[in-house]
């Protein structure tokens, strides 16, 4: 009775078995597929990676670079705001001893004299000669 049935049904069961298997196939195919694509885009992004730690990298190093250029630059700063103070203190000095030296020749009455006269109408040409030295003083 059963077995006019088992040679149609093992047929029907094959085709499905077939169906199964070309079906479980191209599921397969396309999760290769999507596995290999996956694969390419692991591949960029690791790439990408690499490349932006390089960037950082090097952005690191330029900071480290501009910060000790800016700490040997206060440094200069600093070192040359000594300089200047130093000079300065130098130049206060000089003119107080200058204006010291002054007041001493003031007390002098030949000094005194001479500082009364004319230097225009007795020596012209020595005193464009004074005034013109003096301009190249610096």
């Amino acid at each position: 009775m059963f077995k006019q049935y088992l040679v149609p049904g093992l047929a029907v069961g094959l085709l499905g078995a077939l169906a199964f298997a070309t079906v479980q196939t191209a599921r397969i195919g396309a999760a290769k597929a999507d596995l290999k694509a996956l694969q390419t885009e692991y591949a960029v992004l690791l790439d990408a990676t690499a490349g932006k730690d390089d960037t950082i990298a090097r952005l690191e190093v330029g900071v480290a670079q501009a910060r000790s250029v800016a700490a040997e630059s206060a440094a200069a700063v600093a070192r040359a705001a000594i300089a200047i103070d130093t000079y300065r203190g130098l130049i206060v000095a000089q003119a107080k001893a200058l204006e010291e030296a002054e007041k001493a020749d003031d007390a002098k009455p030949d000094c005194e004299a001479l500082l009364a006269a004319d230097i225009n109408s007795l020596c012209p040409a020595r005193a464009v000669g004074m005034r013109e030295r003096a301009r190249r003083v610096p």
